[in-house]
């Protein structure tokens, strides 16, 4: 029975994994640039966009003695991960892991949004580890407005960015009353 060449990770110059991937298409059997889809921005509302989801790494399935020289010297290359001197080979669980949370070698990650009045954890920046209770978003979904509990015990709105702000899961929310009544 014929075994299947071993995976390997091929690190590419920066923004050329794209080139190299064309580059690879004809040499190799089988290659994988798994992308990411970024969500919509405002100034980018018609499109999104891609980017590697690994960026300045390939996984190229190839016969290693007799391809080596030719896709470590090929232009946008930088080399192979490596051990020392050898090239590692990845598992091919890892590469159909990561397929399979792939559409066409797309993968899009859709968060959950918060929803006003939802119990939220900051976990970066001055207030990190203080609970507040979401308020609403600001500039599309990348900051928000959290409402906290001053020393005073009325509420505080703070503006933050989205990603410094994690749910509560509902068994450790504590009791957050902003005196406004929200």
């Amino acid at each position: 029975m014929f075994a299947a060449d071993p995976w390997y990770l091929i690190r590419t110059k920066s923004n050329r994994e794209r080139f190299v991937r064309e580059q690879l298409a004809p040499i190799v059997s089988d290659i994988f640039l798994p992308m990411l889809k970024l969500p919509f921005t405002r100034s980018h509302r018609a499109s999104p966009s891609l980017v590697p989801l690994f960026p300045q790494y390939i996984f190229a399935r190839l016969h290693l003695a007799t391809q080596f020289f030719e896709v470590r010297y090929m232009p946008g290359v930088t080399g192979f991960v490596s051990s020392g001197c050898e090239p590692l080979s990845v598992s091919e669980a890892i590469v159909d892991n990561v397929r399979s949370r792939c559409t066409d070698s797309v993968l899009q990650l859709n968060p959950i949004p918060f929803r006003r009045g939802e119990h939220v954890r900051v976990i970066e920046g001055p207030f990190r580890d203080f609970e507040a209770i979401f308020e609403n978003y600001l500039s599309g979904t990348k900051r928000v407005a959290i409402l906290m509990k001053s020393i005073e015990g009325c509420g505080v709105r703070v503006v933050a960015n989205a990603s410094a702000v994690v749910r509560l899961s509902p068994q450790s929310a504590s009791l957050i009353v902003p005196s406004n009544g929200i």
